[in-house]
């Protein structure tokens, strides 16, 4: 297995000793309103048989966040529905709100998409993002990630709808990860 080491976070596979805190999450109202299609409340048994039968079906790498200073588990990113193919698979990350806006979400997922353009033969890797995630839409469009779809009115919660918007980081645009891999390393070694 890997584990990919930042400045500030670690990216490491999953492990039994985690599922509690993945349960927690997965049962979040905002883990469920921006990082998931499910909407139903598991108790935790059934969450494990989930998270398994995930891990054998679409989900290709689950993984955990943690904190460099302090090994606090921050969140969760995941890669789903791997096509080699056609060479693309689409990620998604959550990070606890304790830790949100700080930037460990930014390096975590520029890790982990490093490492799947590194290790893998993907043209482009994909994100899903809803309308009303406004900061996660700034960040992916920012990060070099073109959008293309837009799924009008995709989602209904709190009594509205709103769409879904669709984007890929592809191949020969990737290079702004590995940049921005470069630029924390510098840092991280300045000091």
């Amino acid at each position: 297995m890997f584990d990919l080491e930042g400045k500030r976070v670690l990216v490491r596979p999953a492990e039994t000793k985690d599922l509690r805190l993945l349960y927690t999450w997965r049962n979040q109202a905002d883990f469920i309103e921006l990082c998931s299609a499910r909407r139903r409340i598991v108790g935790y048994e059934e969450f494990v048989e989930e998270f398994h039968r995930d891990l054998d079906g679409d989900c290709h790498i689950q993984c955990v966040i943690e904190r460099l200073k302090d090994q606090t588990t921050i969140g969760t990113v995941f890669s789903y529905n791997l096509n080699l193919v056609d060479g693309f698979v689409f990620v998604t990350i959550f990070v606890d709100e304790h830790y949100r806006r700080l930037g460990y979400s930014v390096e975590a997922m520029a890790l982990f998409l490093d490492y799947l353009f590194t290790t893998l033969p993907l043209h482009k890797i994909y994100m899903e993002v809803y309308g009303y995630n406004d900061a996660s839409l700034s960040v992916v469009r920012r990060a070099g990630f073109a959008q293309e779809a837009c799924f009008k009115e995709h989602r209904y919660l709190d009594g509205k709808r709103h769409d879904l918007f669709r984007f890929a980081l592809f191949r020969d645009k990737s290079q702004v990860v590995k940049d921005f891999l470069a630029r924390l390393r510098l840092r991280k070694e300045g000091g």
